[in-house]
């Protein structure tokens, strides 16, 4: 630490930032909650925000809350196999509508979450459920195509998030998670980029051809224009 550094706050380049944690007595710890970590920690790896004491994220809402409660639903995400007997991914909680996570206990909730027992609770009757959109490249060997719509799944949710910072996102993971995937030529892909500015999409490439583009992902949206609607499915 260096020794104009005032109360043991974390350093950040030049700047002091504003932290709850500070070295007391060799030890670093939170002043709100008293919670203690080594003082042996280097400066870089002492935590920003202290885990014990921060907000808690609803598994259903994913609004930040004092308080989480277990699930009151019937089901049982963690006993949820396929027939390998492995866990078989990600679906929605029967019962509450919840993002579970096969072979991993159902997410502790908040206390109004808990109440509240269907999927479609939030959701107003007349609303569609929004989808995202994945145009693959027809020239890919079925192979390819499934390792890139698998790609993009995974990089949706990385390039976009899935919590209440995005509400579209947010919405659509938690109550829809639909996706449609076509099969497209190139000339389809690249009219596909004039319907949405260039940050509600981004492309997906693949190194086994040449690095060119072969996906595109869309981000989840209710209404879509009838080309994509025309488009082919990939079967």
């Amino acid at each position: 630490m260096k020794p104009d550094d005032k109360d043991g706050a974390i350093p950040v380049g030049d700047e002091q930032e504003e932290t709850a944690i500070k070295e007391i007595n060799g030890r670093w710890t939170c002043t709100e909650c008293g919670y203690q970590w080594s003082g042996m920690m280097a400066d870089a790896d002492v935590p920003k925000v202290c885990p014990v004491c921060m907000p808690k994220l609803c598994g259903r809402c994913y609004d930040a809350v004092d308080k989480l409660v277990p699930s009151p639903c019937a089901e049982k995400p963690e006993q949820a196999k396929g027939e390998d007997g492995y866990a078989v991914g990600m679906y929605h909680c029967p019962d509450c509508g919840a993002m579970l996570m096969a072979g991993e206990p159902h997410p502790e909730v908040c206390e109004r979450c808990a109440a509240k027992r269907k999927p479609g609770f939030d959701a107003q009757p007349a609303d569609k459920p929004s989808k995202m959109y994945i145009l693959l490249w027809d020239g890919l060997d079925i192979g390819h195509a499934v390792n890139t719509a698998a790609h993009a799944g995974a990089m949706i949710c990385s390039k976009y998030g899935w919590d209440k910072e995005d509400p579209v996102m947010a919405e659509w993971y938690r109550l829809s998670f639909r996706k449609v995937t076509c099969k497209v030529t190139r000339d389809e892909l690249e009219k596909a980029k004039t319907y949405f500015p260039q940050w509600e999409f981004f492309p997906v490439t693949e190194s086994a051809y040449e690095g060119q583009e072969v996906a595109l992902v869309f981000k989840p949206r209710k209404e879509w224009p009838a080309f994509f609607r025309s488009l082919s499915l990939y079967k």
